[in-house]
């Protein structure tokens, strides 16, 4: 009895893949989830109001880690010069939760915290790449990218101008890989890697009591690692 259910069953699977349908273009669409690694690489300088307005500074290179969530779509253009090559290019949108923390201590009581994160990204790839098997593709990606960030500073001091948070979008240049799993006909496993450079951002002034006493530069990198799954059409 045993045996026929498995046999009708893998007789059905058979059957199913071998009838499903095949994409009729070469345009794709899906989603992914995984890791980021967020190092803003940058400064904060505060000046104080104490006697001498001794200035203090510290760095902001301060690895964090968070979680990433994307959706894309694409296009690819199989055979362009030779079997198995393909060119083509995917856009994006994601966020993720990362946020990197650093603190200056002014004073004893007095400690400003900074806090960088990012908020949401945007950008578009050119890929190329082609087949190491049957069923698995190699891609080398190059893209540019526009993210948000949020650069937040707050002090614990009485006196002090309490939280405050500055937002700017800052460009940055994406190279990377991907590698592909075809699943069937119309569905296939991704696995991504990407570093992005960002363009530097100097925050302005965080305490309207004292221009130009505290302010943040930052310049960001990111380290994106995903898994996802798309659907071909």
């Amino acid at each position: 009895m045993f045996k026929k259910i498995i046999l009708t069953t893998s007789l059905c699977l058979s059957v199913l893949q071998s009838v499903e349908a095949k994409p009729s273009s070469n345009f794709y669409a899906g989603a992914a989830a995984g890791y980021v690694y967020l190092t803003p690489y940058g400064s904060a300088t505060e000046t104080s109001g104490e006697p001498g307005s001794v200035t203090r500074s510290i760095n902001l290179n301060k690895r964090a880690s968070g979680i990433e969530g994307k959706i894309f779509g694409g296009y690819d253009s199989k055979d362009i010069c030779c079997s198995g090559l393909s060119l083509g290019g995917d856009a994006f949108v994601s966020v993720n939760n990362a946020h990197s923390r650093k603190v200056l201590s002014i004073t004893g009581s007095d400690k400003r915290t900074n806090i960088i994160s990012q908020r949401y990204t945007v950008g578009a790839y050119f890929n190329a790449g082609g087949n190491l098997t049957k069923t698995v593709s190699l891609y080398g990606k190059l893209g540019v990218v526009n993210s948000r960030f949020v650069v937040k500073h707050q002090t614990t001091a009485s006196s002090g101008y309490g939280a405050k948070a500055q937002e700017h979008n800052l460009w940055g240049i994406s190279p990377g890989f991907e590698v592909r799993k075809d699943l069937s006909n119309l569905w296939r496993l991704n696995f991504e890697g990407t570093f992005t450079w960002y363009q530097s951002w100097k925050s302005k002034d965080f305490d309207p009591s004292s221009p130009g006493s505290a302010f943040t530069n930052i310049r960001p990198r990111v380290l994106s690692l995903s898994v996802g799954i798309a659907r071909k059409f």
